[in-house]
């Protein structure tokens, strides 16, 4: 698809963060890229009837018959309290770039991550290892439960896995890590008398997930400054830092203008 910085198929044209155009894309570098034309595209092509009409209502259940194959419209079975996820049922078109009125909670983007790391697999999520008696024998051990599973070529999971590799590539905050990465940042508007959001999910290491996360900084400027913070996370599970240097008690002084969500 050819990115022209301005997508003017809908009424009023939806202006792609780089506002001078980011060309032609695929999906690789169109997730690169964060590209709102190419996603603003899909939902488009995916809302057509015939040649020249389209359908709100079309474009909207397809993203949600989608949203529903990868577990994004219901909870992930944590045993704490949680809310409903919702898929956008407004304004189709910006909501292919995560607009609309989407509303899901970190645990929920968490269980996400893990889809894009296994390839498909849609887990039940638990908090628990194991439960065991005052004596230490245990009474019940949690195994990882998948619900669901993602039936698509294994060609089109590769096509998104190098996708969100080379996200991390255009993000400095993740220099000199020591584990290869691959995730997916986003900033979620607020309003115009608030800080932007800050999102970032991924797994490590890239060619083998073994951990998923999800970070979500309320008002928090920037997806950069959630990538600051997957970078310390992946840095102690790893012990690629000593932990006194990341869990130093206080606000890191690090800051990300990153905007190319």
């Amino acid at each position: 698809m050819e990115c022209t910085g301005t997508f003017d198929y809908v009424d009023p044209p939806i202006n792609c963060w780089y506002k001078n155009g980011h060309g032609s894309l695929d999906i690789r570098t169109a997730i690169e890229q964060s590209c709102n034309y190419f996603f603003n595209m899909i939902g488009f092509q995916l809302g057509k009837v015939g040649d020249n009409e389209f359908s709100e209502v079309q474009s909207l259940n397809k993203l949600q018959e989608y949203a529903s194959l990868i577990g994004l419209d219901r909870k992930t079975g944590i045993e704490l309290s949680e809310a409903t996820p919702k898929v956008s049922d407004a304004k189709a078109v910006p909501s292919y770039m995560g607009q609309g009125n989407n509303l899901f909670t970190t645990s929920e983007l968490a269980r996400y991550a893990t889809v894009m790391a296994t390839s498909g697999n849609v887990f039940k999520l638990t908090l628990l290892d194991k439960v065991m008696d005052p004596k230490g024998e245990v009474i019940q051990e949690y195994e990882p439960e998948i619900e669901d599973v993602v039936n698509i070529s294994s060609n089109i999971w590769d096509v998104i896995h190098d996708g969100m590799r080379r996200v991390i590539q255009t993000h400095s905050q993740f220099d000199g890590l020591g584990v290869e990465v691959a995730g997916k940042t986003g900033t979620a508007e607020l309003d115009l008398r608030h800080p932007n959001h800050g999102l970032f999910i991924g797994y490590a290491p890239a060619s083998d997930p073994e951990y998923a996360v999800a970070i979500r900084i309320a008002n928090g400027y920037s997806s950069g400054n959630a990538c600051l913070i997957a970078n310390d996370i992946f840095k102690y599970m790893y012990n690629l830092a000593d932990k006194d240097s990341i869990l130093t008690g206080i606000a890191s002084t690090d800051t990300s203008d990153t905007s190319n969500d």
